[in-house]
């Protein structure tokens, strides 16, 4: 089973939702582990149900891997949890590794000194400098997490520094007391690592108990339950590998369970030696162990003794020599550390995903050969998508909640006036106008899924959707019209008409910070989305309507009011153009505002849709304009046309002016005026700007 993965192999697919819950390629985690990403070696497990049955509670403390897309063509994603390497998370290991030596030479001076009191103050010095170190970090992911499980990742990744701590302890020990290291050197380090993780624990539940204070959380929540497990598991801070032979626990056994390792050893491979033997000439024993863990049995005999129960029901068997082979008491000690075993690999298995990469100033992420090699990648090392978000613990929020998106939202025209009028009719025609809403948001939902647009929310007459690829969007708005049509054809009563805005913006992903069910929620938060709402309500900096409302209230009469904001209000509805012949038009008023019942991109939005190489471009002439079109191809291959044009630049609420674009479905256009412009945003640029000569 070395080196297997119980999901059977490789992950396809692109992260829509992130680690640690997050959209476009952030990694966090925020729902258990599939036991597919938890790859081998596994020398104990012995399969997937057995994963289910016994260990799905630690399984289910595993946070989801974040799905990382290697930056080359066509690459396998992998599953993993990237750790940003940063001066405080070394500086958080040199203090360590300075505070453990320290212990070792207090552990020291105290055997052969008691009393001595020098090397204990040195060793209060270098944890106290330590202590601080592992504080302000702890407190930022504690700070941070809201259930996404970056406290998990986070023991997960400083669990190395302590094997690599008690990999060195041996050495160290000789070097300050040969003989005592001789005589007591194994049952030292467990002391040393035992005394370590009292103080640790002690931090951990302090700090947890000052965030739940401060924050109101329940504190339960806020304990790593992770890091309790490991606490319970000493093989996971000792050991980065442990074999079937298991000739790496002599020191485990001699040191903290205090027997004799090598005897062990060499009595557990006799017994394997004699069960195989004893397999192969026992016919009854083979029909017992078919009918207990099943036909795989007679191929692999060994794995049988992985079998929880399998040791004690052998040592019942007339052939079994307890003296020769193992004592009631090793057969009892083999039954629980079966138990330690298969813990212990379902948390190295964890741990091996956590790799550290580096962030170039040009935000390039890559982890080094040796990283590459344990998510299964070959070569000196990989290097990964920029939209790769990975877990920084020194940063605020660990993990960057700020991505760059592809967004739309999309708007019913005149929703609450239809509502008002509904709500006037019978109950049967109220319940049908909402049966309908309903249908045509399930229908919009099945299309953004076809796409791979992620809904983030809806908003109540509309919805917001984000992805990565700009032309998937576009894609989407279109289709999004065209059933809007369509179901306005069957009748569907909010028929005032539909808005629809695109644009390509910074979006912050907030934790919804919940109960425990919504540890996997987030919230959209920041630029974009103001962006898109008022590209879909057309609110300009200056709204009359709220200021007019204002001075009514501070008792100005109507009359005066209205003469005095005469001028403006005629000027707001002057067209800068003619209006189109269509309900589905966006058009600019003189005065700069957006009118919007149709599509409207942003510049950005655009710039990053010519990014794509999209192509070839079309000319074409309809409802009084001109338009650059383009074909945009769908997941079945079907081609649909899109119009742009531009319609200058607008003044919203709350933004800076931004220029905008009218997007119009050409499905029944017939493209054959081919433009030799091969960059998509200058040649809907200079249609534009001919359009302004010619005026």
């Amino acid at each position: 089973m070395s080196g297997e993965c119980f999901a059977g192999g490789r992950f396809a697919g692109t992260l829509l939702q992130s680690p640690y819950g997050m959209s476009s390629g952030s990694a966090v985690p925020s729902t258990p582990a599939s036991h597919g990403f938890l790859r081998g070696p596994h020398n104990f497990l012995t399969s997937r149900d057995e994963l289910d049955r016994d260990f799905s509670d630690l399984v289910g403390l595993v946070p989801a891997p974040q799905i990382v897309q290697v930056n080359r063509e066509h690459a396998t994603p992998v599953a993993g949890y990237p750790v940003r390497r940063s001066r405080s998370l070394e500086r958080l290991e040199e203090l360590f590794q300075e505070f453990f030596q320290a212990l070792e030479r207090a552990q020291v001076a105290a055997r052969r000194q008691p009393g001595e009191s020098g090397s204990r103050a040195s060793l209060e010095t270098a944890w106290s400098r330590y202590r601080a170190a592992l504080v302000a970090l702890l407190d930022n992911v504690l700070g941070s997490d809201f259930g996404r499980g970056f406290a998990q990742v986070f023991w997960l990744h400083q669990s190395n520094s302590v094997v690599r701590a008690i990999d060195g302890s041996a050495r160290r020990l000789r070097e300050l007391d040969s003989q005592l290291a001789r005589e007591r050197g194994e049952s030292m380090r467990y002391s040393l690592l035992l005394q370590f993780l009292d103080r640790l624990l002690e931090v951990v539940f302090e700090r947890v108990d000052h965030f739940a204070e401060s924050t109101g959380q329940d504190e339960l929540r806020l304990v790593p339950q992770l890091l309790v497990r490991m606490r319970d598991n000493i093989l996971i801070w000792t050991e980065g590998h442990i074999g079937r032979d298991l000739s790496e626990l002599t020191s485990y056994f001699r040191g903290y369970l205090r027997v004799d390792g090598p005897e062990l050893l060499y009595r557990f491979a006799l017994l394997r030696r004699w069960h195989r033997d004893l397999f192969s000439r026992d016919r009854q024993l083979r029909i017992a162990a078919e009918q207990w863990v099943g036909s795989e049995s007679a191929h692999e005999p060994d794995r049988l003794l992985l079998r929880p129960g399998y040791m004690t029901y052998l040592a019942a068997h007339p052939a079994f020599d307890a003296e020769k082979l193992a004592s009631a008491n090793e057969v009892r000690l083999w039954e629980g550390l079966l138990g330690k075993l298969k813990e212990f690999e379902i948390l190295n298995a964890a741990r091996r995903l956590v790799f550290e990469v580096d962030v170039d100033d040009g935000g390039q992420v890559r982890c080094d050969a040796r990283a590459a090699r344990r998510l299964g990648l070959e070569g000196d090392g990989a290097t990964f998508t920029p939209d790769t978000h990975p877990l920084d613990f020194a940063a605020s929020w660990v993990v960057d909640p700020e991505v760059s998106r592809a967004g739309l939202i999309y708007d019913i025209t005149d929703f609450s006036s239809v509502i008002s009028r509904i709500g006037l009719s019978d109950r049967e025609a109220q319940q049908r106008s909402f049966q309908q809403m309903f249908l045509l948001q399930h229908h919009f939902n099945r299309l953004a899924s076809k796409l791979r647009l992620r809904r983030e929310k809806y908003l109540g007459d509309g919805a917001f959707y984000s992805g990565r690829l700009p032309d998937r969007a576009l894609l989407l708005a279109l289709l999004l019209q065209r059933r809007y049509r369509r179901a306005v054809g069957e009748g569907f009563p909010f028929d005032h008409g539909m808005r629809i805005a695109l644009n390509f913006s910074s979006y912050r992903l907030m934790p919804f910070a919940g109960s425990t069910g919504d540890a996997g929620r987030h919230e959209v938060f920041g630029h974009g989305v103001i962006e898109l709402s008022r590209l879909v309500s057309g609110k300009k900096g200056l709204d009359l309507d709220e200021i007019m409302v204002t001075l009514k209230a501070n008792g100005y009469d109507d009359q005066s009011i209205h003469e005095f904001f005469a001028p403006l209000l005629q000027a707001e509805v002057g067209l800068a153009e003619p209006a189109p012949q269509t309900r589905f038009a966006a058009r600019v008023t003189a005065n700069g505002n957006l009118v919007n019942e149709g599509i409207v991109a942003t510049m950005g939005f655009m710039r990053r849709l010519a990014e794509q190489g999209l192509g070839p471009f079309y000319a074409y002439q309809a409802e009084d304009f001109r338009w650059v079109s383009l074909h945009v191809v769908d997941e079945r291959g079907g081609r649909h046309v899109a119009g742009i044009r531009r319609l200058g630049v607008v003044d919203l609420k709350g933004l800076a002016r931004i220029g905008v674009y009218e997007v119009v479905d050409g499905q029944d256009w017939r493209l054959e005026d081919v433009l030799p412009q091969r960059n998509l945003l200058r040649a809907v640029d200079e249609i534009y700007s001919s359009k302004l000569t010619s005026r």
